[in-house]
């Protein structure tokens, strides 16, 4: 029975890593949208440097898994492990696989990514896992930095941060669909 139970649970966890990664590959990016969190932080690294984002993004990971083995311990690194190696790479992958999910309107396609992403990020969270993302980063920074402030607050900076940091490389209209997106 604990085997099954642990099949199911990497075979949700890898469903989850494709779902956010189709959302992602397929939807954001052919419809002219960008992301937000580390992925967003990636794709305007990579329009800087011309490496492929999900590369920058795999990087940043591995960089996110380390930090917090330092700062929070085995414990957490042990929730988000996984999936810190498991996400870039379906992210990578599904990064060359030719399909596009392209809707005439914007919004539609926002809404669509949105859908999509949630549902594959909702499986994660319900599983008390993570991706090792801008929610592990707001964790090192409340336990280091911002001891007071509300986990909810340092997430809702750092996101605002990132998008900040998006328009160096992209309009205000891709970021802005960014931030639909994470809505």
């Amino acid at each position: 029975m604990k085997k099954r139970n642990r099949f199911l649970t990497l075979f949700y966890m890898v469903l989850s890593c494709v779902l956010c990664s189709i959302a992602v590959n397929w939807v954001a990016l052919p419809n002219g949208f960008v992301v937000t969190g580390l992925t967003g932080l990636s794709m305007t690294a990579a329009s800087f440097v011309g490496i492929n984002y999900a590369l920058i993004f795999y990087g940043l990971t591995l960089l996110m898994l380390l930090c917090t083995f330092l700062t929070l311990g085995y414990k957490e690194v042990s929730n988000i492990i996984f999936l810190s190696v498991l996400y870039p790479l379906v992210l990578w992958v599904l990064n060359h696989v030719q399909v596009e999910i392209i809707l005439q309107e914007k919004l539609i396609a926002v809404m669509l990514f949105g859908v999509i992403y949630g549902v594959g990020a909702g499986i994660t969270y319900r599983l008390v896992y993570s991706y090792g993302g801008t929610d592990t980063l707001a964790k090192i920074l409340k336990k280091k930095v911002f001891r007071a402030v509300e986990l909810k607050n340092i997430m809702l900076a750092l996101e605002g941060t990132i998008m900040v940091v998006m328009l160096s490389a992209f309009s205000l209209d891709v970021v802005a669909y960014a931030f639909v997106g994470q809505i």
